[in-house]
């Protein structure tokens, strides 16, 4: 990685960092890099050699984290119509800027800039990584540039499945030091998804040990336990983002695996189906009394399949005739 990081920041910096500020950066990310836990289901996972010698590869790669600076190099650079340091110091000067004026504004920002930290929500950052060569074609830059606002984060930071997760979660004790959990772990799933079936040696998408890396802060208020729930959160059919593909894991070797589809997926039309159908529509046919007699289960307020029945809740559109027949807890009304 030296090589490559040492071009980027000739290019993007005036200066070297402080020895002092390599230091204290380095000890600040020790605790959360030699925690157990993490490291059986993250570090070790996703190959973190990195960690062998922290402090030295850290600061040949500060203020990039060497997990953003190991993706740049080993994947996007061995994507054809990428141009490793054109392309990348495009990227990564748009990222350093925009970081720097939200921390100017006293925004949260991270201590080394990882691959979930790339701001989407920055126009700049987002066409510098879609024009980048890394996206294949103009009709997919399309596609993934509205996913971007849509999945992610919008242009003004108010919208996209991932932030509104942000904007909606209770306080926590960790929430002061990873405000963005949610929109860094869809960051990263954008990211590993741009490329399509280009990762070389990982597959199609961002595995979970993967994103659960993207949303990590050197703060040990922040557990795995608590990653654990913002991805799960984060892919929820219901609350999360809709245009994924999952792939389940089998086992620790094949964890499982998310890819963001430009293509309409399964998950995207049943919740687009549902954004059509108001909430007294729903309940209007649920709850509403069969017309022609009453079930005994209904007048009970028993709302669980019956047991000799195959309609669910009950029997709504069953004549009086077949509903005695195949359901017990049926009575004629009246």
């Amino acid at each position: 990685m030296g090589d490559f990081a040492d071009i980027l920041r000739r290019r993007l910096f005036d200066a070297e960092p402080a020895g002092e500020v390599l230091a204290a950066t380095a000890a600040l990310h020790e605790n959360v890099l030699t925690d157990k836990a993490w490291a059986k289901q993250v570090w070790d996972p996703i190959n973190a050699t990195w960690r062998r010698n922290w402090r030295t590869e850290m600061a040949t790669c500060h203020p990039f984290h060497p997990v953003l600076i190991k993706l740049a190099q080993d994947e996007w650079g061995k994507i054809t119509g990428f141009q490793r340091v054109r392309s990348a110091i495009r990227i990564f000067a748009a990222t350093v800027y925009a970081l720097q004026q939200r921390g100017k504004a006293g925004e949260w920002v991270p201590a080394l800039i990882g691959p979930g930290d790339l701001p989407l929500s920055d126009s700049t950052v987002r066409e510098a990584l879609l024009g980048s060569g890394l996206v294949e074609d103009d009709r997919t830059i399309a596609n993934y540039r509205s996913l971007a606002e849509s999945e992610v984060v919008n242009h003004d930071a108010s919208s996209g499945a991932a932030r509104r997760q942000v904007l909606e979660r209770p306080s926590s004790t960790w929430s002061p030091h990873n405000p963005r959990a949610a929109e860094r772990a869809a960051t990263f799933i954008f990211l590993a998804s741009v490329v399509g079936t280009l990762r070389p040696g990982r597959g199609r998408g961002a595995s979970a040990p993967e994103v659960k890396a993207a949303t990590s802060v050197p703060e040990t208020a922040y557990t795995i336990t608590d990653a654990d729930g913002v991805v799960e959160e984060l892919v929820n059919p219901n609350r999360g983002m809709s245009a994924l593909d999952i792939t389940p894991g089998q086992g620790n070797n094949k964890p499982t695996r998310y890819f963001l589809s430009t293509r309409l997926t399964h998950r995207m039309l049943v919740k687009n189906i549902r954004r059509t159908i108001t909430e007294t529509e729903r309940d209007q046919v649920i709850f509403a009394p069969p017309a022609e007699g009453h079930c005994a289960a209904y007048d009970a307020g028993i709302w669980a399949l019956h047991t000799s029945c195959a309609a669910p809740r009950h029997c709504l559109r069953h004549s009086p005739s077949s509903a005695a027949e195949r359901c017990p807890a049926w009575a004629p009304s009246g």
